[in-house]
């Protein structure tokens, strides 16, 4: 079965777009799983979808002063280890994630074809 992670949070705004997508993709046989904060709103409407869910650590980018600042940095970099390692418990093969900093969506998935094996 063709497997999906989609990741994005801090904001049902984020979130949403990826919501939109669940049915399609079900329709078209894929299982999904989703990675997002671990008390993010998008827990709860993840979860509601009954799609499985992986908590990770996560920071906020502030543009003010708060002692938060100084330890947020840290909590990004053990999520993206998480994350990491979620992505490899699942082995999923694509990923749909949202970016917080820039309005845009990436992706990262492989295909493989008859004669050349696995492609990014």
């Amino acid at each position: 079965m063709k497997h999906i992670i989609l990741t994005g949070g801090g904001t049902a705004g984020h979130v949403t777009p990826n919501i939109a997508l669940i049915p399609a993709l079900q329709e078209k046989g894929y299982k999904i799983s989703y990675i997002g904060s671990y008390n993010g709103i998008e827990k709860q409407l993840i979860e509601e979808l009954g799609i499985p869910y992986y908590g990770i650590a996560s920071g906020k980018l502030r543009r003010y002063f708060d002692l938060k600042n100084f330890s947020d940095p840290f909590r990004v970099i053990k999520g993206y280890f998480q994350a990491k390692k979620s992505y490899e418990k699942i082995k999923a093969r694509c990923s749909i994630f949202q970016r917080r900093l820039r309005n845009s969506t990436s992706g990262n998935c492989r295909r493989q074809t008859p004669h050349s094996g696995n492609h990014s």
